[in-house]
């Protein structure tokens, strides 16, 4: 993200357009938009326009749906946001914003570009950084500023799915809310967060869904170095690398069975199947129990050598079962009620075996994915072990000798129960 202090008078005229008052004397609750009726974001229009941080066009529109480029997106949260300008920063019009927004710490001294970097429009994910500081809220890590706006509630997601489309221009209606929720937040207000888009932010920064979509089972993770899990999921660690090939765990994805409106639901597979184990018998079963999370590991192999092989096993990301007397996963009502496998039930042409991990390759193929995982109830039947710890097995095939515990904490229903 990078803004500057200067701009060509062609472009000077242009930006001050886009923010000529209707009348600067009239009262904006008075004020009607020709354009706003029925939108989705007319009350925050008019919240916005009656605070006085933006305004309409002359004739009488306001134009929701165009884009905003940063400059005017840092004056409108300047102005919202009440943060004192100098007037001797009046080279151009957007001089004192800026710098008012340096000092504010809505956005670094390094953050500076060209004058098309300035006019250009503010896609959504430079929004969310410049919102989340707008809170008081920080981070060193790049990709997580989303994250942190979707889950105070400051960004939803574009449709019912929580698509983020970080890379998509903010229009003005989308401005003037996020503002809105930025003085909310400033006020003390707990916004309802878009689980969707969260879900969606936390795989975009760390390739894991598992806080926004699983608290009951990870939102008690334990410390490692004395740093919170969350923050170092170690994913260089997950993946294996040797003379033979390589073996990763792309990313692991969470999905509320609960939910039918669950975008991730995309990548359950027509063929899996969760392995019911009551007693000594088991069962492969295509239905998956509604009061129950998914947990998915996609893993990818590629293969320094191809000759035809069977039985090629690679690393998988894995819940350890609960310690809970036996290892049924289901109570004598059928309810889940501990871990259970999740595979691709596929057939070797002699039976069907469950490919958890294991591939089949032909001569001269050289790279794989594959999705494997498991099922885990929302109600567990606990005894005395609580622990909800994430393996990674190992690739033997590539000559990798052990597996790895990547990741511990303990099942506390009171984070969850949804």
């Amino acid at each position: 993200m990078k803004l500057i202090k200067s701009i060509k008078m062609v472009t000077l005229l242009a930006s001050i357009t886009a923010f000529v008052p209707l009348a600067s004397t009239q009262a904006a609750a008075a004020v009607h938009f020709t354009d706003t009726n029925g939108h989705w974001a007319e009350s925050d229009i008019r919240l916005a326009v009656s605070k006085g941080y933006v305004d309409g066009y002359v004739d009488e529109t306001f134009k929701p749906n165009n884009s905003i480029t940063r400059a005017e997106f840092v004056k409108m949260l300047v102005t919202g946001l009440a943060f004192q300008t100098d007037p001797a920063n009046s080279e151009y019009w957007h001089s004192k914003f800026l710098a008012s927004a340096q000092v504010n710490g809505l956005i670094t001294k390094d953050e500076t570009g060209s004058d098309s970097d300035l006019n250009r429009n503010i896609l959504r994910d430079e929004m969310a950084k410049i919102a989340v500081r707008g809170t008081g809220a920080t981070t060193n890590e790049e990709n997580k500023w989303m994250y942190l706006a979707t889950s105070k509630g400051i960004i939803t997601g574009l449709n019912e799915s929580g698509e983020l489309g970080m890379d998509k221009p903010t229009t003005r209606a989308e401005a003037i809310t996020v503002i809105e929720r930025i003085l909310k937040i400033k006020s003390g207000t707990v916004l309802p967060a878009d689980k969707y888009a969260t879900s969606e932010a936390e795989i975009a920064w760390h390739r894991t869904n598992v806080y926004s979509m699983a608290p009951e089972y990870f939102g008690s993770a334990k410390k490692y170095n004395g740093v919170p899990r969350e923050q170092i999921f170690p994913w260089d660690e997950i993946r294996y690398e040797s003379k033979l090939g390589m073996s990763e765990v792309e990313k692991y994805i969470v999905i509320d069975m609960d939910d039918p409106r669950d975008p991730n639901k995309k990548y359950l597979q027509e063929n899996m199947r969760w392995n019911k184990a009551v007693g000594n018998t088991r069962t492969p079963v295509a239905e998956i129990p509604s009061n129950s999370y998914v947990f998915l590991s996609f893993n990818h192999v590629i293969r320094y050598e191809t000759p035809k092989i069977n039985g090629f096993q690679i690393s998988t990301l894995y819940l350890h079962m609960f310690n809970n007397g036996n290892d049924d996963s289901v109570d004598s009502d059928g309810n889940l009620i501990n871990i259970a496998g999740l595979a691709p039930y596929v057939s070797n042409g002699l039976g069907y075996y469950y490919q958890g991990g294991i591939l089949h390759f032909e001569e001269g193929e050289s790279e794989a994915r594959l999705i494997t995982g498991q099922i885990g109830p929302k109600k567990p039947l606990l005894t005395k072990d609580r622990s909800t710890s994430i393996y990674k097995s190992n690739a033997r095939s590539l000559g990798e000798q052990y597996g790895l515990g990547i990741y511990d904490s303990e099942f506390d229903a009171s984070l969850g129960g949804k």
